[in-house]
């Protein structure tokens, strides 16, 4: 942000204690009108409410949670857009109306199998269950945390973890053995990922299959009804309901599966003599403009690569799976050499663009990527093998808890700071702590963050300090250490 001026402003003030005009004799204030006044300015705390976590529909009463669970109450495990959903498929069926889960029994017979893409939390799956329990529901996914929801949710409803099957995006759908009716897509905010994920479900369609996809609008890109319609066929917009639009595809006539659309992209990145990778922008991309605005030819996979270059792969919606973005570029300027035989992990990986400037500078050293993404995860691997590197060590999952304790010299990571489109630090500080536990003494955390998201606080109280290496007009990075001093506890708030 640029530098702005203050301007001071006077607000004329009435009559009363403390008050006054123009008189020099009513600024004038006495002891006991001073002692008034600051008695008025003492800050007031006034606790949060409670989240709301209750839901009805279709004559059932729900209970959900997001998870995992942030201090913001006005953050709901469900939206307007479950809502409207609900209210499409079963119009007859009122919230808290006694009759109505007959209803929606009677409407949904017409179903057999039904495939809930996206649910962040497993809202929409779970009522769905509930209101057709004789009807196969299928979860789908590309999150790991979107599965640990949807079986918490199931639980605190009374069902088994297992009454709804969750399969992620990177399985085979023809192993699921099942023909959906019905396809319900939260729409993801990455375009070419909610085109993989077209392509992804065609083999497991019904013929006279129907798509219904909803959003919120602030959230949806302005050629969401074009991509569902060179996807799937001729596609409607239905009418705006609480800020949230749905778009209906009623017979899917585009059924040969694009192949194109399921594979990685990949970009390069030039590296020095000493093979390092440089924190500059000197990337080229397949079929992507250079960041100098020069078009690059469509590369093939097997065409050599620049000398000494990096060659990033990623399948779509996975985290730089474009280019490497300016928040990478800075943290690889202020990576630490490895020795060999230390052990460092990427947090987050993403597409594993820091794991791999480790693994490319010390091969000797052991690598372990970290994401809760399945085509994240893929998609590092991927790049580790295209480059000839030792195979890294992989973990779907929620950051490192589930590593040893006091095992790791280094973590390094480009946390995310948006939870399903709400900006919050809670969904990288909580990454910290178990970070901690996994170093060993001595051992190193390295986070950028954008200049609005301060991981400060949260370092001080962990790790009792951190530094700041270096920053750029939008991002900064950090250095937490654990000292040999501290136990592998870390400090208590």
């Amino acid at each position: 942000m640029g530098a702005c001026s203050v301007k001071k402003t006077t607000k004329k003030q009435g009559r009363g204690p403390g008050g006054g005009g123009a008189s020099s004799n009513r600024r004038r204030s006495t002891p006991g009108r001073k002692k008034s006044f600051e008695r008025r300015r003492e800050p007031r705390t006034t606790a949060l409410p409670p989240a709301d976590t209750h839901f009805e529909f279709g004559g059932h009463s729900f209970e959900f949670r997001r998870h995992p669970e942030i201090s913001d109450p006005t953050l709901r495990a469900w939206s307007a857009a479950d809502e409207y959903v609900l209210r499409t498929l079963f119009p007859d069926s009122e919230a808290s109306s006694a009759s109505s889960a007959s209803s929606a029994a009677t409407t949904g017979a017409a179903w057999k199998s039904i495939l809930v893409a996206n649910d962040p939390f497993g809202a929409l799956t779970v009522v769905l269950h509930a209101l057709l329990p004789d009807v196969k529901v299928v979860h789908l996914t590309d999150s790991w945390l979107g599965q640990e929801s949807l079986r918490k949710n199931l639980v605190a409803n009374g069902y088994r973890e297992d009454a709804v099957a969750s399969v992620n995006v990177t399985s085979d759908p023809e192993e699921l053995d099942t023909r959906f009716d019905l396809v319900v897509i939260h729409v993801p905010k990455a375009l070419a990922f909610l085109g993989y994920e077209a392509e992804w479900m065609k083999p497991c369609l019904a013929p006279a299959a129907k798509v219904l996809a909803v959003g919120m609008t602030k959230h949806l890109s302005p050629h969401t009804s074009a991509l569902l319609e060179e996807r799937f066929g001729p596609t409607q917009t239905l009418r705006v309901f609480k800020k949230a639009v749905i778009f209906q595809v009623d017979e899917i006539t585009e059924q040969e599966v694009d192949e194109e659309a399921l594979m990685p992209a990949w970009y390069e990145i030039a590296t020095e003599d000493d093979d390092s990778i440089l924190g500059e922008d000197t990337t080229r991309a397949a079929g992507e403009p250079t960041p100098g605005g020069r078009n690059v030819d469509e590369l093939d996979a097997d065409e050599p690569r620049a000398d000494g270059a990096i060659r990033v792969f990623a399948y779509p919606g996975v985290f730089g799976a474009r280019r490497l973005d300016a928040g990478t570029r800075l943290l690889l300027q202020h990576l630490p050499a490895l020795e060999p035989g230390q052990h460092a992990v990427d947090l987050g990986c993403g597409s594993g663009v820091l794991g791999l400037a480790l693994a490319t500078s010390q091969p000797e050293a052991k690598i372990t990527l970290v994401d809760e993404s399945y085509l994240a995860i893929a998609s590092a691997a991927l790049s580790f093998e295209e480059n000839g590197l030792p195979a890294p060590e992989t973990l779907i999952a929620d950051g490192v808890g589930g590593l040893p304790s006091a095992s790791m010299d280094l973590v390094v990571s480009n946390p995310p700071f948006h939870s399903n489109h709400a900006m919050t630090v809670e969904e990288a500080t909580r990454l910290f702590r178990p970070a901690f536990e996994v170093l060993k003494p001595g051992g190193m955390l390295l986070v950028v963050g954008a200049h609005g998201v301060d991981y400060g606080p949260t370092l001080r109280r962990i790790f009792g300090g951190s530094t700041r290496l270096g920053s750029d007009r939008r991002y900064s990075v950090l250095g937490a250490s654990k000292s040999a001093a501290q136990d592998e506890s870390p400090r208590s708030e």
